[in-house]
């Protein structure tokens, strides 16, 4: 996986889509992202999370 920078980026994806779901299934009201300007990952993963909760959100609508 050291030699493929996307398959561990899928990997990191995931992993954070996982634990993003776990806390808001165990009652987190929400969930905060510092991204230091850097959104990409942050947006996909809530895209990600979006679609399967909110099809509406995944859409990019409020």
């Amino acid at each position: 996986m050291k030699d493929d920078p996307g398959a561990l980026r899928e990997m990191g994806m995931e992993h954070a889509q996982q634990m993003c779901e776990r806390l808001l299934d165990e009652g987190a009201p929400g969930i905060h992202f510092i991204t230091f300007n850097q959104s990409t990952a942050t947006r996909e993963i809530y895209e990600r999370i979006a679609a399967d909760r909110v099809p509406a959100m995944a859409a990019g609508r409020p």
